[in-house]
């Protein structure tokens, strides 16, 4: 599963690049700004993913475009980035800049504030069609369905019944294994 997973994080990494390069090509100024960071590395990190945390590693180029620097290379041994932008959830939910948390060189970040405003503008779409979808709604019912109704899954509160009732029982067996030691001791 993980390999699978693994598979999917590179595919969407290289449409993600393929995309924004695209993007940049298309917009003369953005493309001649992009250009005068020429040689800058950096880190785009998504934290918040069920497999623990996603992250890509580019280099502005002289031509503009970003090039792939984590391409067959272990993370370890990826050179240190000037900056690093971490988007949390916030950041596709609306917050715009206030949802990127920004690690490394400040002024890189700002410089680099037209891409990120790219990325917005072509990830918005996808963000409105996933909340107007009925899916979160069908996820959240199938969920409550499966750990309430049916009891198919334990919630938190029944396990943490089940575990105070399984302590009162060990001290129960304590105690009497005790009484029986006496009576034993006694007779």
């Amino acid at each position: 599963m993980q390999g699978l997973f693994e598979a999917l994080q590179k595919k969407g990494s290289e449409s993600l690049l393929l995309g924004l390069n695209c993007a940049i090509e298309a917009d003369p100024d953005l493309h001649a700004h992009m250009k005068s960071l020429a040689g800058k590395r950096l880190e785009l990190r998504f934290p918040a993913i069920p497999s623990g945390e996603f992250s890509v590693h580019w280099s502005l180029a002289a031509d503009g475009l970003l090039h792939d620097l984590s391409a067959g290379v272990s993370r370890a041994s990826v050179e240190p980035v000037d900056v690093s932008l971490v988007l949390t959830p916030a950041f596709f939910s609306g917050a715009g800049m206030r949802g990127v948390r920004i690690e490394g060189d400040a002024s890189v970040a700002e410089q680099l504030s037209p891409l990120m405003a790219l990325m917005k503008s072509r990830v918005a779409p996808l963000q409105q069609a996933f909340e107007a979808s009925p899916l979160p709604d069908i996820v959240k019912r199938a969920a409550s369905y499966v750990s309430d109704e049916a009891q198919l899954v334990v919630n938190a509160s029944q396990m943490a019944a089940h575990q105070q009732e399984l302590r009162e029982l060990r001290n129960a067996i304590d105690r009497f294994e005790k009484r029986l030691d006496l009576y034993a001791a006694s007779h």
